[in-house]
């Protein structure tokens, strides 16, 4: 079936999801890891939060964060928060994200979505400005308090499952 932007078939469509889950303790592959003591953390939560600064930074419309395909910010963004068509929420649950396709860029991003159906989850990209690590080897754990949210990209194989999307 082909989509066409403005269509009721497209209208219908809903274009988000969950971006991080407070409570899910994932695998990172970040470069460069977070490391405690020099060794890499092998895992990382993302505690309620940790974004607020990045979040209001962006409603205050100070800072755009983007929606990019695989981190790969050498590329135009397909999305951003200051022109609307990227909508990111914070609950007790997590970060949500969801597309505007009323705009021009959102509907632009929405068919690029629907034409790739590998890219079905997304991954936080930024920096973590403060992190608490707790436990010991394979159980070492770092709790990232504040975190320099810069932008989510679409992903085919995300670290935190949970940001898994359908349209």
């Amino acid at each position: 079936m082909r989509i066409r932007a403005g269509s009721t078939e497209f209208a219908a469509l809903k274009f988000g999801g969950w971006a991080v889950k407070h409570r899910a303790r994932i695998t990172p592959r970040m470069t460069p890891a977070l490391t405690s003591g020099g060794a890499k953390v092998p895992h990382v939560r993302f505690p309620f939060g940790c974004f607020f600064a990045s979040l209001l930074a962006a409603s205050r419309g100070t800072k755009d964060i983007s929606l990019h395909i695989d981190h790969d910010t050498n590329k135009p963004a397909l999305a951003g928060t200051r022109d609307g068509s990227l909508k990111l929420t914070a609950s007790d649950e997590g970060l949500r994200w969801s597309l505007d396709t009323s705009t021009p860029r959102g509907a632009k991003a929405a068919l690029w979505i629907a034409a790739h159906p590998a890219y079905r989850a997304v991954s936080v990209g930024g920096s973590s400005l403060r992190h608490t690590v707790r436990g010991r080897g394979a159980h070492t754990t770092a709790d990232v308090t504040t975190f320099d949210l810069r932008e989510i990209s679409l992903v085919r194989n995300p670290a935190d499952k949970s940001t898994s999307f359908a349209i």
